[in-house]
């Protein structure tokens, strides 16, 4: 693909479309050689495939291939900006200038339905659940398909993208990295660790259990998704202490959940926004066996699970550390 920039890539059986300056490209060899399309003289921004019919929004509007890009035909919704196209079922969804727009007839008609004062940067979709990113005002939310939309509390920024991990939504900014919620945009729980220098997230991708972020000029990064997923806030009312609970089951085999509670403060010394919490499990010589949670986490009761099942049974231990709290309690992997 020499020098192009490179928007959107998308698959359809055995092919790889790539959007790139002056056209789309397409690859019938996992990626090893490219032929331009017929569609050859505009920038494209964004692809998406339904079935045999691949989509392309160009400078001039939104087109519609149904062999492989032999030819083009330029479809409805050439008057308004398109960032995103997203797939589900029969229905395809898209991401503008002035909202969210449908169509259920392959792009010969759309229906705005809903964030018309917004530019939706990217969407995700899961079911009747519809997630879009806009222009510095956050995340909304839809249960209904669209019908009716809810603002979630990231609401001051720029969302680049957004993925599903399960029921997990992860959205990607453009200057201040990574977010995580569990309940569908509630709370966000930053996961930028191991960053540099935290980039604009450009796209995000799930692939054989890690999560990859393609970034704004610092190449691409990669994080298990068990690390991005393991914490879960299960309460938001601010206890009166830390405290780590006993881990359950225990014994067992071969994953265990583990409670803790994070306090506003610590004898008014120390609030938790200022520093990082982990959680540790450790071998019984003291060796580190795995980092659990390593996060800058608001008051509230969270849970995570330890997956021992490549371990050897035996007794180890985990230590919760927040500022000048620390506490040790040991659990037993019985095989």
């Amino acid at each position: 693909m020499g020098n192009h920039w490179i928007s959107s890539l998308a698959i359809s059986g055995n092919n790889i479309f790539a959007g790139a300056d002056y056209g789309v490209y397409i690859s019938t060899d996992n990626g090893n050689d490219w032929t331009q399309t017929a569609l050859n003289n505009q920038n494209i921004y964004c692809l998406a495939v339904k079935g045999n019919n691949i989509f392309a929004y160009a400078d001039y509007g939104l087109y519609l291939s149904t062999d492989n890009g032999n030819s083009w035909t330029q479809t409805t919704l050439h008057n308004i900006t398109v960032y995103i196209l997203s797939v589900s079922g029969n229905n395809i969804f898209a991401g503008t200038f002035g909202g969210v727009y449908l169509t259920t007839n392959n792009g010969a008609n759309w229906t705005q339905i809903g964030l018309n004062n917004q530019e939706v940067i990217t969407l995700a979709i899961s079911g009747n659940n519809i997630f879009a990113g806009t222009y510095y005002n956050g995340v909304y939310y839809s249960t209904d398909y669209g019908t009716s939309w809810t603002q979630t509390s990231l609401n001051n920024k720029n969302v680049l993208s957004l993925t599903f991990i399960g029921n997990n939504i992860i959205a990607g900014t453009d200057s201040s990295g990574i977010y995580l919620s569990t309940n569908n945009g509630v709370n966000w729980i930053n996961k930028n660790q191991g960053f540099n220098v935290i980039p604009a997230i450009n796209t995000l991708l799930i692939t054989n259990n890690y999560i990859l972020s393609g970034t704004g000029w610092q190449s691409v990064w990669r994080r298990t998704i068990s690390e991005i997923i393991g914490i879960k806030q299960i309460s938001e009312n601010v206890p009166l202490s830390y405290f780590l609970y006993q881990n359950y089951p225990n014994p067992f085999n071969p994953s265990t959940t583990i409670k803790f509670e994070i306090p506003n403060s610590e004898n008014g010394k120390w609030k938790i926004e200022n520093g990082v919490v982990t959680l540790k499990v450790y071998d019984v010589l003291g060796k580190e066996i795995e980092t659990l949670v390593n996060e800058n986490l608001k008051p509230g009761t969270y849970e995570v699970k330890f997956d021992g099942s490549k371990l050897s049974s035996g007794m180890y231990f985990y230590t919760l550390t927040a500022g000048d709290y620390k506490e040790t309690k040991k659990l037993i992997l019985l095989k």
